[in-house]
């Protein structure tokens, strides 16, 4: 009972930590990701205020007055500085995808789906949506791009292609530790779940231990008081006061039995004394009647013996003795002829001559 009652408990416990852990370990990686992508965003806003006014596809084409070459340089200078601090892909690229300035030199914009999709969403207006999540077990780009709006129109697009190993990792460092912290909570929960079921068992378990000995012979023995439910303990109390009740009732049987063994042993007595005086006076013939008529009184007296000493015994395993039941059954036979004649019943033993077994 222990076993299951532990086993649906920690089943339970089991569940709920795996409906509150999976959640959370998408909640974290989710979080996770949304600071690169917030980074990458602060990224983008700043190459795209410094791109905002680098629109001429060169310097000569720039309208007159215009440091454009200045500004071409130091745009192309903070690309250059972040890749190689961060080692991620950066580019401004003008609404044909074609590169203003890109690091590392000679990058070109990807052709596929996910950076096709950042870069039109980019073009609309607006930032790219978010990537799809990244997770510990695959590897993938993280592309965010943003929009050079100058005079309400979009002109160019900032946008960088970040690798996400340090992302992944740092997810599954969080799963890491999430997963430490579900394996503490779960031998908490085993710890929690041998408690109770201990406290609850124990007075199911004392119960179970005095009704064996009760059913042993040892009367005496009674629930001790001990923690559980209320129910129980309830239950408890109510088996003591039953076995008392039960224990007082033996008591009076025992007493009947004892008493009447004794009222009935000197009228036997008397009885005996009787027949065997009788006896000098009858005829032969009825020799035979009277020995049987001696044979059921002397059993009766054994009857009422073991009357006795069944009385006064407290509990006792029965004395077995190897008896010819064959012999037996014929003696009981030839006892009841005589009734068995007046009600016109034939009586007659049928089996073999000898058969032994314990009674």
């Amino acid at each position: 009972m222990r076993t299951r009652l532990l086993a649906i408990l920690l089943s339970l416990m089991a569940g709920v930590l795996l409906a509150l852990g999976f959640p959370l370990a998408a909640s974290l990686a989710a979080a996770q990701q949304q600071k690169v992508v917030v980074d990458r965003m602060d990224d983008a806003a700043r190459f795209a205020a410094v791109a905002q006014f680098v629109t001429a596809r060169t310097a000569e084409a720039a309208p007159p007055g215009l440091d454009e070459e200045g500004k071409r340089a130091t745009l192309a200078s903070e690309l250059r500085r972040y890749e190689e601090l961060y080692r991620i892909r950066a580019g401004v690229f003008h609404r044909d995808r074609a590169p203003m300035a890109v690091a590392p030199a000679g990058w070109r914009l990807p052709g596929d789906e996910e950076t096709d999709r950042a870069f039109e969403e980019a073009l609309d207006g607006r930032r790219s949506h978010d990537p799809p999540q990244a997770w510990p077990w695959r590897d993938r780009r993280l592309v965010v791009a943003s929009p050079i709006v100058r005079d309400g129109d979009v002109v160019a697009v900032v946008l960088t292609d970040s690798p996400t190993d340090g992302l992944r990792s740092r997810i599954l460092h969080d799963w890491l530790v999430l997963g430490a912290g579900e394996a503490a909570a779960m031998l908490v929960a085993v710890l929690a779940a041998v408690r109770l079921t201990g406290w609850v068992l124990r007075p199911v378990r004392l119960l179970d231990a005095v009704t064996h000995d009760i059913a042993t012979g040892r009367l005496k023995s009674r629930v001790a008081p001990a923690g559980g439910p209320p129910e129980l303990r309830r239950l408890a109390g109510s088996f003591n006061e039953m076995a008392d009740h039960l224990q007082d009732v033996l008591e009076q049987q025992r007493a009947f039995v004892a008493d009447a063994s004794h009222q009935l042993r000197n009228p036997l007595a008397a009885l005996m004394l009787r027949i065997e005086v009788l006896g000098y006076s009858l005829p032969g013939e009825h020799r035979a009647e009277l020995a049987s008529v001696k044979e059921e009184g002397r059993r009766l007296a054994r009857v009422l013996d073991d009357l006795l000493g069944l009385a006064l015994a407290e509990h006792a395993e029965p004395d077995l003795k190897i008896t010819d039941i064959a012999e037996l059954a014929a003696e009981r036979v030839a006892a009841w002829q005589a009734a068995a004649g007046r009600q016109e019943v034939a009586l007659a033993y049928d089996g073999p001559g000898a058969a032994t077994g314990w009674a």
